[in-house]
């Protein structure tokens, strides 16, 4: 049977046929390998390919995310078959592609916005709906007071597209993610794409969800001037207004061109309420380059 080529028969064997080829196309006919990499039992498929269980939904999801096959094709015969090309890169593949910039997409999709340069993956790792982010030096999450994240300018977060496959953990604990978030600069709202902390509190609210990209919220204001200016500050132990002297700050310069100094609470890191959907890839992993 070559590329996919099976007979184009109704019912259960011909659904059992093209998985057991898959098998041997994508995972060297290794069962092991394939319920490693799909998250399932090795007895499931064991099963399904005896003919001793029925191949489920979740299964069938599972082979054509992983496998990067068609729906259509997987059930029926019909439909577009997997290449040969896909087949050599899933089971060969040793390295993905580096992004400068968020995508809001799995890296295939995007192809205008990859520069070329690729970094290696170990072959169970790879996924056609996963990238390197190549963090940049204004990357939000690069000031992030949470102590694991401290990063680095280009360090490489491995961001995974395929958000289905990470629900569990996007719903339980807190998660390197990128999402769209929406800013409210003024006037319309803008919408960006963001990476940073997807945090969960305890609320009431219908959205317990928030994106906290360290980055302080005075960045990100429009019309931000450095100006000279007097500082005091309460001296703790006495309760006296010390004089701090002449320091550069930041100011914000209103639309009628006043110089207003920056409220502490604009000092505080963004955070943007978010909803599941916004959220377009998980980080699974990070490397550093030294």
């Amino acid at each position: 049977m070559k590329n996919g080529e099976t007979k184009n028969g109704e019912g259960r064997s011909g659904l059992v046929e093209r998985i057991r080829w898959l098998l041997q196309a994508y995972w060297e006919s290794s069962q092991s390998k394939m319920a490693r990499e799909l998250d399932c039992s090795q007895a499931t498929i064991s099963k399904v390919l005896s003919g001793d269980a029925r191949p489920g939904a979740r299964l069938i999801s599972l082979i054509c995310r992983h496998a990067a096959v068609s729906e259509e094709w997987l059930r029926s015969g019909s439909g577009k078959p997997p290449s040969e090309r896909r087949l050599t890169s899933v089971t060969t593949a040793s390295t993905l592609p580096i992004t400068r910039v968020l995508l809001p997409g799995p890296p295939d999709a995007y192809p205008d916005k990859l520069e070329g340069e690729e970094f290696p993956i170990a072959a169970t790792m790879y996924r056609p709906t996963r990238c390197w982010l190549d963090l940049q030096h204004d990357a939000a999450i690069l000031v992030a007071d949470d102590p694991r994240l401290v990063l680095q300018p280009h360090d490489l977060l491995l961001l995974d597209y395929a958000i289905a496959e990470h629900q569990e953990r996007l719903t339980s604990t807190d998660e390197i993610v990128a999402a769209w978030v929406t800013r409210d600069t003024g006037k319309e709202p803008s919408r960006r794409l963001a990476i940073g902390v997807l945090k969960h509190y305890s609320t009431d609210d219908e959205n317990p969800m928030w994106l906290e990209t360290g980055r302080p919220i005075y960045r990100s204001l429009r019309n931000t001037k450095h100006v000279q200016a007097n500082l005091s500050a309460r001296d703790p132990v006495t309760g006296r207004t010390v004089k701090l002297g002449v320091r550069t700050v930041p100011a914000l310069v209103t639309p009628e061109g006043r110089v207003e100094a920056i409220s502490e609470h604009q000092f505080d890191s963004e955070s943007f309420p978010i909803q599941p959907d916004d959220i377009v890839a998980v980080c699974i992993g990070i490397f550093r380059r030294l």
